[in-house]
């Protein structure tokens, strides 16, 4: 899992705070790990062999963003190596 900070954002935690949450949350998971994010999500994940992103969607208006994003991120895949 990748924990980020968007600075546009206003978090109830701190980055480092919301990155022990996870690791506590998911602790009892195999094969599951949470690390910082800083950069291109698709390079975290080429980084971290990842073969899919996950992303939740509040509503309608957040569905919409992670749609561009998605064809965002599968075109940033394409072309690189």
């Amino acid at each position: 899992m990748a924990v980020g900070a968007n600075s546009s954002k206003k978090y109830l935690f701190e980055p480092e705070e919301r990155l022990e949450l996870v690791r506590a949350a998911t602790a009892d998971i195999d094969g599951v790990t949470a690390d910082p994010l800083s950069g291109l999500l698709t390079d975290f994940c080429r980084a971290h062999g990842a073969d899919a992103i996950v992303k939740g969607a509040r509503g309608a208006v957040d569905f919409g963003l992670r749609g561009r994003m998605a064809r965002m991120n599968s075109s940033l895949t394409a072309w690189r190596p």
